[in-house]
């Protein structure tokens, strides 16, 4: 390559960085002048991070303010998502939802669809949204919607297309599971009674088969022992689905042959309970199917000894099955897997063995939960727990209050939650709806597909101190020159109150300093058709204070003129200065405006005479003038503008100014002058 070609080629690569540099300069520096001259601009603190496009820019800067979010100025409410209710008991449910911008959250319910007669809301501006119905009533279909403002005010509502969404409440100490995007999510409200089983029948009975049929009042596993004679040797049946209504067939039994059997149930709280010894009879080879046997409740149900109850545990995942049907299956399927292993041909038989005995072992061991961490979370009601284990089980805590928690029970606890229907090594359970600053007890559970539950020991954990929340705020009044707002603390709180004018950043402050839940404030002197931002903070007795409330608002447009009222009119002679009248007038007006006063000599309709404008914008308004002459009638009159110019006028009103005081000499000489005129020149 020659120099003129490599010049050539150097200024044309030049020329194209120049051209990336100088678009890259000008877009940016468009970018940033269309955002900063935007009309309406919102800081908040402290800031949630979205991903949304559209929603809120975060950036650094260096003044004391860490972080700016700056929101678009639009009519447009946030973008409701995701309403579902992931939690429902009897009294209580959890409605959650998710917005893609930081907004705030109101949820609305009733017992009828469309009508919506209780509501919560939290002013905290987020994205995920999650609040509480209370005060329910059990097995009752509720309906309800969610509605989320953003910091500008717009607002946005899911109601499921006007119906409702709906959720009914359970009864009375029941489990309620729902779906979510974490997978199924049981919730267990404590139930510490033992299944009480019902009618078991005993059909199809054949030479080698009998199907074993029975109810239990509560969701439990199926579990059925037999055998030849008084013996229940074997066991058949399924230790880890829980359901009400159970069918376990019996097969490979000997022809002809009497056998004993009773049924067995566990709940997932480790409650249980068994029938009495029951007996039925095989038919002969080729023989016609016998009979069915029935059995009803008052003869068959006994309660579990504490010796049998620890036994549950062994045979809920024992593997003393009919022989034959289950080892044959489980052989086969074990044998196609290795034979399909292209590296088995190279194992010795030695090693097989060993590698064999070692995962049969480990198939129907317990887990071995290690690792058992409690996460405090900030709300003061919720913490996570997590921990691990040797192999795939599912996730259960069972947790008490403190005064809940008995530790002479079987089971000491009274509520369990989790994922019973999950397999996995890493755990992780988040207890919800706790009592702040709270001693609580709890438990650890986890069981494979095969082996009984493994239990870590009984562990401690005592929740974050409450800290004050602000809920529930609204304007009940918004005027052109005043507000009203009221809120609500789960705590009694003071509560300090800000108030800023978005366009001149002029702040104005008032403290609360009642300690109340309820709170009713009234704020005034603002400028009409003015948007401001209010920020509410609330401190309870102990000092904490809360997360800061963020409001936007704007005052109505004027549209009457100030109301005078109270007008007084002052008129004096200033001292040392006996021909100068001062003259004071005073007024109120309802809304902040100026201040003018007009007059006029003797008793003139028109006042062309003023005092200059004062375009202070206030409702106390003084005038002061020296304009007036003494001794004379004057008519005064007091004119006021609000900021869109609307005015007003006050009545005219008569004053006698004062004139000097006259000495004797002065008397005497104004007689004669009055009465012989010589001295008038």
């Amino acid at each position: 390559m020659n120099f003129a070609i490599a010049k050539q080629y150097f200024f044309s690569r030049f020329t194209l960085f120049c051209f990336a540099f100088l678009l890259s300069f000008f877009a940016f520096n468009f970018a940033e002048a269309q955002l900063f001259n935007s009309s309406s601009y919102e800081v908040i603190q402290p800031v949630v991070n979205t991903s949304q496009t559209g929603s809120s820019a975060s950036f650094q800067v260096t003044s004391s303010i860490t972080q700016i979010n700056v929101f678009p100025t639009d009519l447009n409410g946030p973008t409701i998502s995701g309403v579902h209710a992931p939690v429902v008991s009897s009294a209580s449910a959890e409605v959650k939802w998710v917005t893609n911008i930081v907004a705030s959250s109101t949820l609305s319910w009733g017992t009828t669809s469309g009508v919506y007669t209780n509501a919560t809301s939290s002013s905290a501006m987020t994205i995920e949204h999650a609040l509480m119905m209370g005060s329910l009533s059990e097995s009752t279909i509720y309906y309800y919607k969610v509605t989320s403002y953003d910091a500008l005010g717009n607002a946005s509502t899911s109601d499921n297309g006007g119906a409702g969404f709906s959720l009914t409440t359970s009864a009375s100490s029941q489990t309620t599971t729902t779906s979510g995007g974490g997978g199924t999510r049981t919730v267990y409200f404590g139930d510490p009674t033992s299944p009480i089983i019902g009618t078991i029948d005993v059909t199809n009975i054949t030479s080698s088969t009998a199907t074993i049929s029975f109810t239990t009042s509560k969701h439990t596993n199926e579990v059925v022992q037999y055998g030849i004679g008084n013996a229940t040797d074997f066991t058949a049946g399924k230790t880890d689905i829980f359901q009400k209504v159970h069918t376990v067939t019996i097969t490979n039994l000997a022809t002809s042959t009497e056998y004993t059997f009773k049924v067995k149930a566990l709940d997932i709280f480790g409650f249980s309970n068994q029938s009495t010894n029951l007996t039925f009879k095989t038919t002969v080879t080729g023989g016609p199917t016998s009979t069915p046997v029935s059995f009803q409740t008052t003869e068959v149900t006994e309660r579990l000894s504490d010796t049998d109850n620890s036994t549950i545990q062994k045979f809920s995942s024992a593997v003393k099955v009919a022989p034959l049907t289950f080892v044959t299956s489980a052989i086969q399927a074990f044998l196609s897997a290795i034979a399909d292993n292209p590296v088995s041909k190279d194992v010795n038989t030695e090693s097989f063995t060993a590698a064999v005995s070692e995962a049969a072992s480990k198939i129907v061991s317990t887990p071995k939960i290690t690792e058992v961490d409690v996460a405090l979370l900030p709300d003061a009601h919720s913490v996570v727990i997590s921990w691990s284990t040797d192999k795939k089980a599912d996730s259960l805590v069972a947790f008490s209050k403190w005064s809940d928690y008995k530790p002479g029970k079987e089971n000491p606890y009274s509520i369990t939650a989790g994922f019973p229907d999950e397999q996995t090594v890493s755990h992780k359970v988040t207890l919800e709806n706790l009592e702040s600053n709270t001693l609580y007890h709890f438990q650890t559970r986890s069981k494979s597909l095969l082996g009984p539950v493994a239990l870590s020991g009984d562990k401690t954990f005592t929740t974050l101190s409450l800290i004050p929340q602000i809920s529930n705020v609204k304007f009940t009044a918004i005027n052109d020159n005043s507000a009203s707002v009221e809120w609500e603390t789960n705590l009694p709180t003071k509560n300090s109150i800000s108030i800023t004018n978005n366009r001149t950043g002029k702040e104005q402050r008032k403290d609360d300093i009642s300690f109340l839940k309820i709170h009713q404030i009234d704020l005034k002197d603002f400028t009409p058709g003015t948007a401001y931002t209010l920020r509410l903070k609330a401190i309870d007795e102990s000092g904490k204070v809360s997360f800061p409330s963020i409001l936007p608002f704007t005052t109505a447009m004027s549209t009457t003129p100030p109301k005078i009222s109270q007008v007084r009119i002052t008129a004096s002679l200033v001292p040392d200065q006996l021909d100068t009248v001062q003259t004071i007038v005073s007024w109120k007006t309802d809304k902040p405006a100026t201040s003018q006063v007009f007059y006029g000599e003797g008793v003139a309709k028109i006042l062309k005479q003023s005092t200059t404008l004062d375009y202070s914008l206030v409702t106390d308004h003084i005038v002061i003038t020296t304009a007036l002459k003494p001794g004379q009638v004057y008519q005064v009159q007091a004119r006021s503008g609000d900021s869109q110019d609307h005015k007003s006028q006050s009545d005219s009103y008569t004053t006698l100014t004062p004139k000097p005081k006259q000495s004797a000499i002065d008397l005497i000489f104004k007689n004669l002058d009055s009465t012989f005129g010589f001295l008038k020149f």
